[in-house]
Formats: structure tokens, C-alpha cells, sequence
């Protein structure tokens, strides 16, 4: 049976002055985190951003993400 790890992590979600999404920062923090022990990642998660963001804005988050540093750790997408 598959788990999701020990510690997931709900991380940030970064977004630009003018209020864009980073979805480069955004992934240097998934990095950041699966290297530093995080076991998975819970995607727009429970910081506030997800009520705010668009689907098309979620769906390009969670599909860099997951490209990006899937091979790492879960990656969860909320």
C-alpha cells in the first residue's frame, strides 16, 4: 500500500507585486521543501490563497509542480 509520507507539508503559494502567480518561485519553494525534509506536499492547501486563485491559475500551480518535483515526494493538489 502506497503512502503519502510522514510530513506533508502545505506550503505557500508565491505570487508577483501585481499580484500574478510565480509559478517559478512557487516551485523553487516545492524544491526547497522536498529537499529539506518534506516527505509530500499539499498544493493550495490550507495558507488562504486557494479561494482567490482561478481553476486555470490552480491547474498550471499543480501540473508545474508536480512535473517539476513529483519524482521527490506526494504532491497533493487541493
Amino acid at each position: 500500500m502506497k503512502t503519502f509520507g510522514r510530513v506533508l507539508t502545505a506550503m505557500i503559494t508565491s505570487f508577483n507585486n501585481d499580484g500574478s502567480l510565480n509559478i517559478e518561485n512557487s516551485v523553487a519553494i516545492a524544491n526547497h521543501l522536498l529537499d529539506n525534509g518534506s516527505d509530500g506536499l499539499v498544493v493550495c492547501g490550507t495558507t488562504g490563497e486557494n479561494p482567490s486563485m482561478s481553476k486555470e491559475d490552480k491547474l498550471a500551480l499543480f501540473t508545474a509542480i508536480a512535473k517539476e518535483c513529483g519524482h521527490k515526494g506526494s504532491i497533493i493538489a487541493n
